[in-house]
């Protein structure tokens, strides 16, 4: 179970009491006797941004027991003063190679920059991620995939942005729009467990 989890990747655990052993989730072997139990890694949650709805993404996400890492490209060298975060200042594609991204893990692209909106996207998108999302109104999503869709990024690919981010539950203040990402993310992932 701690390789799992040091892994990242899920496991079945079955036991008796006295037996006891891990199996990849689709090949599970329960003997007569036995509880099985899956687990899988620990969501995790990057938010890329610099202004307070970002850093209310990060701070919802990190209280919500997601392993977060809030990325600020060229920000502060102090980290945001917010237990459970991590933080870094480099660039996307260097972030998300650094933290690493597969099914268990959502990336927020919350920057309000065109430029590092493409970028995050342009890393994210062909990434392991299970969720992407962009801030921002759907009428500024096409500026944002144009560069992807001209180097010849595949539909499917683009089609991955959940944007506007979150769930619509109406409000704009940051943590509004914090609660509608965090719902969002949540709901995928309890959706995809079923």
């Amino acid at each position: 179970l701690l390789a799992a989890e040091a892994e990242r990747r899920p496991v079945t655990w079955v036991t008796d009491g006295a037996r006891r052993a891990c199996f990849p989730p689709e090949a599970a072997e329960p003997w007569d006797g036995a509880v099985t139990r899956r687990f899988d890694p620990r969501p995790r949650l990057i938010v890329f941004g610099s202004d307070p709805t970002a850093l209310a993404i990060a701070q919802l996400g990190a209280q919500s027991g997601l392993e977060t890492t809030f990325v600020r490209s060229k920000g502060p060298e102090a980290p945001p003063p917010v237990p459970g975060l991590a933080y870094r200042r480099d660039d996307p594609a260097s972030a998300l190679e650094a933290v690493g991204t597969d099914a268990w893990t959502a990336i927020a692209v919350a920057t309000h920059n065109l430029e590092t909106d493409r970028e995050a996207l342009a890393a994210a998108l062909p990434s392991a991620a299970g969720y992407v999302g962009l801030l921002g109104a759907r009428k500024r999503l096409a500026e944002r995939l144009a560069p992807l869709r001209a180097a010849g990024a595949p539909e499917e690919v683009l089609a991955r942005v959940h944007a506007p981010i979150g769930l619509d539950i109406g409000g704009k203040a940051p943590w509004e729009v914090a609660v509608s990402v965090i719902g969002q993310i949540m709901a995928l992932r309890y959706a995809s467990a079923d």
